[in-house]
């Protein structure tokens, strides 16, 4: 078995490990660990706690990339 290891759980780490997925079962390539001799295993590797928790710092929580509404209410 082969593997991919993504360094960094945010969100490019995370759309990195997505990506690499989607590319490798496009090209027939079978993903994960239980895939046998031929398949990749992809592996993200995160020095926090848990995966995709920098994405909760943003927007005040709320990932906020695209509100219609900005108002000071709306934040801590």
């Amino acid at each position: 078995m082969k593997k991919l290891m993504i360094i960094g759980g945010g969100a490019a780490g995370l759309a990195a490990a997505v990506a690499a997925t989607d590319a490798l079962r496009a090209h027939g390539v079978r993903v994960g660990a239980d895939g046998g001799a031929d398949a990749v295993e992809v592996t993200v590797c995160e020095a926090d706690e848990r995966v995709g928790r920098s994405i909760l710092a943003t927007g005040n929580g709320r990932c906020n990339f695209s509100n219609v509404r900005v108002d000071a209410g709306l934040y801590r």
